[in-house]
């Protein structure tokens, strides 16, 4: 599929097509959807939105002039639902966790499914919420800019309904400075979710 090695930028949300050009040769062109089909084929977007076929994201994606992403095939994981005040305020105890799945298949390329950080010590936890954080920071500068968090969000939005609103609440940046330093990252995930624990 020769449309496996085209990016298209323009014009915005636009998705690769194939045709046929002159002599019979193959060629390939960006365009915006304007009709789809009922087909259910679906698609995540980096957004965590479901689409029932890609053609609908990219159809959206060009009414918005905006980048959409496919970020898996199938129906997105995280549920479709608002986020409500609870999921919210559990948000941070779950990411927390999905940290540590992250760093056992970084250490032992496999997850312990039973495994949860509430066992854990809150310098074990502090730990753990600094192994990502490191990992995150792109710039190595100490904090997380709003790219690497944007980043981060949008990675996390087709697996966690809440990470949008949690973000999008600069729930971690205390003091309002457009980034997030290691302690309110730090209490930002081990204090709140210790709170929603106890």
């Amino acid at each position: 599929n020769p449309c496996l090695q085209k990016k298209c930028l323009k014009p915005k949300g636009s998705w690769c097509q194939v045709f046929t050009g002159e002599n019979g040769v193959q060629k390939t062109k960006c365009v915006c959807p304007r009709a789809c089909s009922s087909k259910l084929d679906p698609v995540c977007s980096n957004y965590g939105r479901q689409y029932n076929n890609e053609c609908l994201l990219h159809k959206e994606a060009c009414s918005k002039r905006r980048y959409i992403k496919v970020s898996y095939y199938g129906k997105c994981l995280a549920k479709q639902a608002p986020c409500s005040k609870g999921e919210l305020a559990e948000f941070p105890y779950r990411l927390l966790n999905w940290f540590l799945h992250l760093r056992e298949i970084d250490e032992f390329e496999k997850v312990n499914d039973s495994s949860t950080h509430a066992f854990m010590s809150k310098r074990e936890r502090k730990g753990l919420a600094k192994w990502r954080f490191d990992l995150l920071d792109v710039g190595k500068d100490g904090v997380l800019s709003k790219r690497d968090l944007l980043e981060f969000r949008y990675h996390l939005m087709p697996l966690e309904h809440c990470a949008s609103e949690f973000f999008n609440q600069r729930s971690c940046d205390a003091d309002g400075d457009q980034s997030v330093s290691l302690q309110e990252w730090i209490y930002c995930l081990v204090e709140k979710s210790e709170k929603w624990y106890e």
